[in-house]
């Protein structure tokens, strides 16, 4: 390769490298954000609901209880193991109801009419405690995610 060719070859390049910058700087940034705000040490109840089970558990202490269907000490390293996986699920696309209109398309597509476990987690932040409904419906198309509904109760 000729030396002249080389060089034409480079500025070629600076241009195209000067146009993506000046093009995409203004293009905020995606940053993953995660499906609810909230910290695994700050989950203080929990409950799980499916067709055929449900349970209810809440934290004393460092310890988790079940208060219902009977009250026992539970397995303070699974719930602890729910919180911490609650606290890094991403939220990767969101659904809402005019998208999913214009497509004609109805919570039963996502399995979201009858959703198969819908949790409730208790969140104590900032001296005040709230309610987080989750949905889980049936996993994409794909199978790489699940489509989840959120409420605040």
């Amino acid at each position: 390769m000729k030396f002249s060719t080389t060089l034409r070859l480079l500025c070629v390049v600076c241009f195209l490298a000067v146009l993506i910058f000046v093009f995409d700087r203004g293009k905020p940034v995606k940053v993953q954000k995660s499906l609810i705000d909230l910290k695994a040490s700050n989950v203080t109840d929990l409950k799980i609901d499916r067709d055929d089970f449900s349970v209810s558990c809440f934290k004393k202490g460092e310890s988790w209880f079940i208060a219902e269907p009977i009250q026992v000490r539970a397995d303070d390293s699974t719930l602890d193991g729910i919180a911490g996986m609650l606290e890094t699920m991403a939220r990767e696309e969101v659904i809402t109801r005019a998208e999913r209109d214009s497509r004609r398309l109805t919570l039963k597509d996502y399995g979201l009419h009858k959703p198969r476990v819908r949790l409730v987690v208790g969140i104590q932040q900032a001296g005040e405690t709230r309610k987080e409904e989750i949905w889980i419906g049936q996993d994409s198309p794909l199978g790489e995610a699940i489509y989840v509904k959120l409420g605040t109760n």
